[in-house]
């Protein structure tokens, strides 16, 4: 249930990129290095005997094993290009006509399982457009990364779920550039409707609902009254930006991360009543890495009225009053 930007294994992957011309037009082409498939699978296996065997993680088999199961899942896919190729196909369509969000072409024809070809999309990282950004642009950019985020799982429930920031490019306008669809979460509608419930129900100072919700997500499994209330400071902690007005992700008192981190190794004492669901892994990584984002553009915003919404529409459409 951590909040950690970091990329799970991708810099192990073996891709090597180069920009070139094709028939005037500029494109990337992503090469999978020959056997990078073995070293993946072995470097899984390792890291999971590891962290079973270390005291620290108190957690049971049964978790580890959905956890490990889900990353093994997305790396998988990340070593299939075609499958990538066709995450875009999927994501450029879905963000035909909203001018924020710019994803890459594909050139069917110049790929394969080992290869793919894409449009070159040019702007800046993260870093140098917080320093370089026109204000106007930097608010533009973070309330669209505060958005695309719940977007993409609420509606779309399919997640672009690498968080690393080298995966996204900035244009002076402010326009979001989105790369690397190799890892891509996709959600059942009734648990992400159960998480969606959690988080609005957190918003409102709802507890027993929260707790009630966070049950039906699979990831409160009943237990103490010490572990209940680790269970809402997590949740009460996380939909803090949620609960005012008006928040600076960044400002002074933008304290979030370092609450989160430390409720979370408290939860870790009680892996009978509190388990990452393995569905929550790349969702709250992908969050993670979102609001370190907007947190280097320090952006102020109504972040509940961007996002609730997004959070009903999954509660509508798993109760069949929305459409897809």
């Amino acid at each position: 249930a951590t909040l950690d930007p970091r990329p799970l294994g991708t810099a192990s992957l073996g891709q090597a990129h180069a920009a070139t011309m094709r028939d005037g037009r500029a494109v990337v082409v992503k090469v999978l290095h020959s056997g990078i498939e073995r070293s993946v699978d072995s470097d899984l296996l390792a890291l999971r005997a590891v962290l079973l065997g270390t005291r620290a993680i108190r957690r049971s088999k049964v978790e580890m094993d959905g956890i490990f199961a889900e990353v093994r899942e997305r790396l998988t896919e990340e070593l299939d290009y075609l499958h990538e190729a066709r995450n875009l196909v999927e994501f450029s369509q879905r963000f035909a006509g909203d001018d924020r969000i710019r994803v890459p072409g594909v050139i069917p024809e110049a790929c394969s399982e080992r290869v793919l070809t894409m449009d070159r999309l040019h702007g800046v990282g993260i870093a140098e457009f917080a320093r370089t950004g026109t204000r106007e642009a930097q608010e533009r950019a973070g309330l669209t990364l505060g958005e695309l985020h719940h977007l993409q799982a609420f509606r779309f429930r399919a997640l672009h779920a690498d968080p690393h920031p080298g995966n996204y490019l900035f244009e002076p306008d402010g326009r979001v550039n989105l790369l690397d669809f190799g890892c891509v979460k996709r959600f059942d509608e009734h648990w992400i409707a159960a998480y969606a419930r959690t988080a609005l129900a957190a918003q409102r100072g709802d507890r027993a609902e929260t707790v009630r919700n966070a049950g039906l997500a699979g990831v409160w499994h009943g237990g103490s009254p010490e572990a209940e209330d680790l269970l809402w400071e997590f949740c009460e902690t996380l939909s803090r930006p949620f609960r005012q007005e008006r928040y600076r992700v960044g400002g002074s008192g933008d304290d979030v991360l370092d609450r989160l981190n430390s409720v979370t190794l408290r939860l870790m004492r009680h892996p009978d009543a509190i388990r990452a669901h393995r569905d929550l892994i790349y969702l709250h990584r992908s969050l993670g890495g979102i609001f370190v984002m907007i947190r280097d553009l320090r952006v102020e915003a109504d972040w509940w009225g961007l996002v609730r919404p997004h959070l009903q529409h999954a509660v509508d459409f798993a109760e069949g009053r929305a459409p897809a």
